[in-house]
Formats: structure tokens, C-alpha cells, sequence
């Protein structure tokens, strides 16, 4: 069945200008039968284990890039701090979430030239290792470099936006 949650948020949003804001969050949820994998004979599966919670902070906002000299650009970004923990059913140990960050972070940067009708960008984004929990096993992705994207994109021709975009530059 799914998890069930109670979740609590405080926030705090300040605008900083007419294309500029940051919000700033502290978070609770505690969940009810949290959906993990549980042993099912000789495998393993998704199923109900106990119960879990998180907590932690994230940040998202938006930067004009108009006071660094690069007219109608923008900088977007988001990054998140929490824990997570459940006691695992095996073990009965406590862990954190399978397949859940502890930290992660993503900036987008794009600029319209609008004279050109022509828009250009990047992304970067990374996150920690995460745990994935088997029967058996329990196995440890790394985070990594992290992932970058590029694009470039014109709206010459009316009611048609092209879009060339790169995604995982460097094989993250």
C-alpha cells in the first residue's frame, strides 16, 4: 500500500528585485509504512517496512545577472540538506532511506538575446551517494562530478521554437 505522511514546512521567501527571490525551507515528514524493499521469498521487492522521517533545509531561488554585465540572464538554483531515517527490516538497524541523497544542489544559467530571437544555457547538478538496500546486499552509488547539460535554442520562425540541447557532457 502506499506510504502514508505528515508533512510540516516552514518557509521564508525574500524578493530581491523584479526577476530576483530566494526561499529558504526547514522541513518534517514522518511516514507511516514507508514503501522500501522487503524480502519476498528467495528475492526482494517493494513492500512496507516501518516507519520513517526526514527532516532538513533546502534553498531555491532566482538571480538576475543584470548588475554582472550579463543583460537578460538568469541564475537558477536549488540545493537540499536532509536526513532520513527507518529502522531496516533485516537488520533491524537504523538507515537512511534507499535511493535518497543526503545533500544535492542544482544551478541553471540561461540568457535570452532577444534582438537575435536566440536563448543559450547550462545546468550543473550533483548529489551524495545513495544507499540501495537488498535482502542480501547493500550497495553504495557515488554521486560523482556531477551532470552538466547545455543548450542553445532560437525562435526565429513564429509559433516554433528549435532547441539544441547536450545532456551529461561528460558521462557523469
Amino acid at each position: 500500500e502506499p506510504s502514508r505522511s505528515w508533512r510540516s514546512r516552514a518557509e521564508w521567501e525574500r524578493r530581491l528585485g523584479e526577476r530576483s527571490a530566494v526561499t529558504v525551507s526547514a522541513f518534517y515528514d514522518a511516514y507511516d509504512s514507508l514503501v522500501d524493499l522487503v524480502v519476498i521469498g528467495d528475492f526482494t521487492g517493494p513492500g512496507n517496512i516501518e516507519d520513517g522521517r526526514r527532516f532538513g533545509v533546502s534553498a531555491d531561488g532566482t538571480a538576475a545577472l543584470d548588475a554582472v554585465g550579463l543583460s537578460n540572464a538568469l541564475l537558477r538554483y536549488e540545493g537540499t540538506l536532509q536526513h532520513t531515517s527507518v529502522d531496516d527490516p533485516i537488520t533491524g538497524r537504523s538507515r537512511p532511506f534507499a535511493e535518497e541523497p543526503e545533500w544535492s544542489y542544482r544551478l541553471e544559467f540561461r540568457q535570452d538575446l532577444p534582438v537575435r530571437r536566440l536563448a543559450w544555457g547550462f545546468d550543473f547538478g550533483q548529489e551524495s551517494e545513495v544507499q540501495f538496500h537488498r535482502a542480501d546486499e547493500r550497495l553504495t552509488a557515488m554521486g560523482g562530478f556531477g551532470n552538466i547539460d547545455a543548450f542553445i535554442e532560437t525562435s526565429r520562425w513564429d509559433a516554433i521554437t528549435l532547441r539544441l540541447g547536450v545532456d551529461n557532457i561528460f558521462d557523469a
